[in-house]
């Protein structure tokens, strides 16, 4: 999730991570932090989840989310 997103859903809580991503493109990112215990709804079933808060370097378009598993 982007920091633009967290911002614009006025959630709050985001704590430090110590996590560096690497991406397919061998990069390297730095989360700007982590948001716990997130409540998400999918066809009436409630999932916790926990995204990684992430400032890309150019604008996207849309909500991007990176879907993925520990």
């Amino acid at each position: 999730m982007t920091k633009d997103l967290v911002t614009t859903l006025g959630l709050h809580g985001l704590r430090h991570t110590p996590i560096v991503l690497e991406l397919v493109d061998m990069s390297r990112v730095k989360p700007e932090g982590v948001l716990e215990a997130i409540v998400i709804t999918i066809a009436s079933w409630r999932y916790l989840i926990d995204c990684l808060i992430l400032q890309p370097k150019s604008n996207l378009v849309g909500h991007p989310l990176i879907l993925g598993r520990p």
